[in-house]
């Protein structure tokens, strides 16, 4: 299981983190993935989103994917694929800078490889999913896929689990939390959706994987993102399609709407921190762009019509 270069740059647009108004930055933060060729250390890229420039570039480790910033805007989380590791930036500083790193690809059947990040709602916790590298490991079957949580204050693992294999081998991949109680992982290889349960740093699993807060199947994606209330998800799913998923207050997932995505090659889909825009990546050419839509209440997604090239 190896990931390449189109993997990431489709996670070139990646989720906005707000910071108070301050000497330091004039707007809020985003956090863009650089790829390199040949498997080296690369870089990330702060941008300043009131004037579009970049106020750091910031080295990590190799093949950066996923990236999160916690809810207070002070720290970014990314996931390096092919160092496997995390790596953690202080966005409070001037200019951002780099303040540890994590090892989270071993102590399984490992060597694994990080690819979603999320944050819980209370900017405590972490989760990361980690998909084991097959060459590696040749008797261990694709499906063997983890979910790890981070402490990160603390900057260590508090908890691994592995997804459920017995009906279909789920590859957990994109992550992401709602403040309604559940955690969101997508398996896009079995076009699988699962929401569990997740408190306090610690995911529960049912035995019967029947009987989860919600799988939904037959929309594989690689991506997914949550509103600020916990109570919408969003995922592109590849081709031209965006779907919204409901979440009750159980933490129950249910499909609504399937949307027009604006382009060609859905990937991955950013919000603002206050809900109230998404933005969709569209990769494949001639549509490859930045769709942006409206969030209304109730879960609600309009096309604003606006086009990013």
């Amino acid at each position: 299981m190896r990931f390449g270069r189109w993997h990431h740059l489709l996670l070139a647009l990646v989720l906005l983190g707000s910071l108070a108004l301050s000497a330091a930055h004039a707007g809020p933060l985003a956090v863009i993935t650089n790829f390199r060729e040949g498997f080296l250390p690369s870089t990330v890229t702060i941008l300043d989103t009131s004037t579009d420039q970049p106020v750091a570039t910031i080295p990590v480790g190799v093949n950066p994917a996923g990236v999160a910033i916690t809810p207070d805007g002070k720290t970014a989380v990314v996931a390096c694929a092919e160092s496997q590791d995390l790596w953690f930036i202080d966005l409070t500083t001037r200019p951002p800078r780099l303040a540890g790193s994590l090892p989270v690809g071993g102590g399984l059947e490992g060597p694994f490889f990080p690819v979603g990040v999320s944050i819980s709602p209370d900017g405590e916790y972490a989760a990361v999913t980690v998909g084991i590298n097959t060459t590696a490991a040749p008797r261990a079957a694709p499906g063997n896929q983890y979910v790890r949580v981070v402490s990160i204050r603390e900057r260590r693992i508090v908890q691994s689990i592995r997804m459920p294999q017995d009906q279909f081998p789920i590859t957990a991949e994109a992550t992401a939390i709602s403040s309604r109680g559940s955690i969101v992982i997508l398996g896009p290889s079995t076009n699988l959706i699962y929401a569990l349960a997740f408190s306090e740093g610690q995911i529960a699993l049912p035995e019967g994987t029947n009987d989860q807060l919600g799988a939904f199947q037959g929309a594989g994606g690689t991506h997914v993102v949550i509103t600020p209330d916990g109570g919408t998800a969003l995922v592109p799913l590849a081709r031209r399609k965006l779907q919204v998923f409901n979440i009750d207050g159980a933490g129950r997932l249910s499909p609504t709407i399937q949307l027009d995505s604006g382009g060609d090659g859905a990937q991955s889909v950013a919000l603002t921190t206050d809900g109230r825009r998404a933005f969709v990546r569209n990769f494949f050419a001639p549509g490859n762009n930045v769709s942006i839509f409206d969030m209304g209440p109730g879960g609600a997604v309009r096309d604003t019509g606006l086009r990013l090239k």
